[in-house]
């Protein structure tokens, strides 16, 4: 004897919304465009920054370390070297070398500071774009910021009135110019933070030529158009994705 089960009717937000996986998707974006995200981490573990791994790209450099006994890092954005997210906390082991980028020259004395007496790692006061020369960078009018972008949009969409927006002239070179010109002869990992503008970074290196093991970099507010292009273009070359927070972590698995 077969039992039927009794079908609950839709309500009307269901007929409007669509199905549970397309409000989930509404709900997400929603979250997104007022600077949120869901999360499903346990309660336990939220607000626990010291038992939480900030960046799954560090911890996959310990791979690399075993295999090859050595490492070279990239970090483009890198500010003042204090982000959860900051590679320098590699420098610790032996056989490490890194390049740490900033284009703004408050945070990069900082750099200068706390790292200067590091003779595998390279400070470059710069910011990566396609062409080498100088080009305008928007930051608010109260000074260095993590926030600065070329994209002025970057600014406002985080709340900075378009009255206190400012702009600095910075030196400007393509990624591949800049380990040319550090002599750099391998790249393990690749970690970019531009505010928008990390697909413009990204398009300044030769993959072909460098196919670092890790790439990173956040996707928050980048064209979804030109973001699929460029994980369609990625995973040709063999890269395999994880999402970590606003960012993408891309691992090359051939």
């Amino acid at each position: 004897m077969s039992t039927k089960h009794a079908t609950r009717p839709r309500k009307w937000h269901h007929y409007l919304l669509g199905t549970v996986d397309q409000r989930r998707r509404l709900r997400d974006v929603a979250l997104r465009q007022v600077g949120l995200t869901r999360c499903n981490a346990p309660t336990s573990l939220m607000g626990r920054d010291d038992l939480l791994t900030p960046n799954i790209v560090a911890s996959g450099a310990a791979e690399i370390l075993l295999l090859s006994g050595r490492l070279t890092f990239v970090q483009v954005g890198a500010f003042d070297g204090t982000s959860r997210d900051d590679l320098t906390s590699l420098l610790t082991y032996t056989g490490v070398r890194g390049v740490l980028v900033e284009p703004q020259p408050e945070p990069f004395a900082e750099l200068q500071t706390r790292f200067g007496d590091h003779e595998n790692l390279h400070l470059a006061n710069v910011a990566i774009a396609p062409e080498v020369g100088q080009r305008e960078m928007f930051r608010p009018r109260s000074g260095e910021s993590r926030l600065a972008s070329f994209d002025r949009t970057n600014l406002t969409r985080h709340g900075i009135a378009a009255e206190d927006i400012v702009c600095k002239s910075v030196r400007c070179t393509p990624l591949d110019s800049l380990l040319d010109d550090l002599a750099i002869e391998r790249l393990d990992i690749l970690q970019i933070d531009a505010e928008g503008f990390d697909l413009e970074v990204l398009a300044t290196i030769d993959l072909d030529r460098w196919h670092p093991t890790w790439l990173r970099f956040e996707f928050l507010h980048l064209d979804s158009n030109r973001l699929a292009a460029c994980l369609d273009d990625l995973s040709l070359r063999g890269y395999r994705f994880m999402v970590d927070g606003y960012n993408i972590a891309a691992k090359a698995c051939s």
